[in-house]
């Protein structure tokens, strides 16, 4: 990308100034090569000048429109201009998931989520307050998405082909969890604590409803719940070894979350609960 002029600093982002500026609405983030930056929420989206001879720079077509081989700057709607913020901060938990997923939480790099992204790394941290606000806000996220296929009124096994259908389709989730397990041996996340013993106690309201045999520890029935659902996530091999399937295809999920619920139907005394 050549773009004439100096370098200087906006916003303590790095951009480029030239000769015969625009404007506000022309100011120029360049930290990301060949690309127009968003800035903080408080810097407007940059315009670039495309002068004879340089080479062309890639601009939103909706933030810029060319005339006599100059960009100017056109304004967009203020609704327009709210989703901006939603939608970059959308990017990057996306490539937050995509990178924790295949790194951990350890091996994960703030630029590399940036790269992936397609913003500046000061963005990250003005949204979310570094790798550990990108990691709770992921969390936040899954609880969101779990709320809609995680029934709590269903039958248990109907709830627990429910977690393996979107454990299948929703993989970087699962392979979160399993870098945790390699990576941290401390103490599990008190909220992450109090959530277990919620649903260990919802386990045992069922048992007390019929759903499960009394000789049943609740606990250990959440644990072999956890290790079922991440089964496909956790031993992708062996998956293709039983079936020969893409533990990442429906097909797969579809089958194995039928079986699953199967099984944890026959956990049910004779007399107990059905299903619905």
């Amino acid at each position: 990308m050549v773009v004439a002029g100096g370098v200087g600093r906006l916003g303590g982002l790095q951009h480029r100034q030239r000769p015969e500026p625009l404007g506000d609405e022309a100011e120029v983030l360049a930290a990301v090569p060949g690309r127009v930056e968003e800035g903080l929420p408080q810097v407007r989206r940059q315009a670039v000048v495309q002068r004879p001879g340089a080479v062309r720079v890639d601009v939103h077509p909706v933030a810029l429109q060319a005339v006599g081989g100059r960009a100017i700057p056109l304004r967009r709607a203020p609704e327009e201009r709210q989703r901006d913020p939603e939608r970059s901060k959308a990017r990057i938990l996306q490539a937050a998931l995509e990178e924790f997923a295949a790194k951990g939480f350890a091996g994960a790099r703030v630029s590399e989520i940036a790269a992936r992204a397609g913003v500046n790394k000061q963005l990250i941290s003005y949204y979310f307050g570094g790798k550990e606000g990108l990691y709770q806000a992921l969390n936040t996220r899954w609880q969101a998405e779990e709320s809609a296929f995680a029934d709590r009124l269903a039958t248990l096994g109907a709830l627990a082909a429910g977690y393996v259908r979107a454990n299948s389709s929703r993989r970087e989730y699962g392979r979160l969890m399993l870098w945790q397990g390699l990576t941290d041996d401390g103490p599990p996340d008190p909220a992450f604590a109090e959530d277990v013993r919620r649903d260990v106690e919802l386990l045992r309201r069922r048992q007390e409803e019929g759903e499960l045999p009394a000789d049943l520890d609740p606990g250990a029935v959440l644990v072999a719940l956890f290790a079922m659902a991440a089964a496909g996530t956790s031993f992708p091999q062996l998956v293709r070894a039983v079936w020969g399937q893409d533990p990442s295809s429906p097909e797969f999920a579809e089958h194995y979350a039928s079986q699953i619920e199967k099984l944890l139907g026959y956990l049910r005394p004779e007399g107990g609960v059905s299903a619905s």
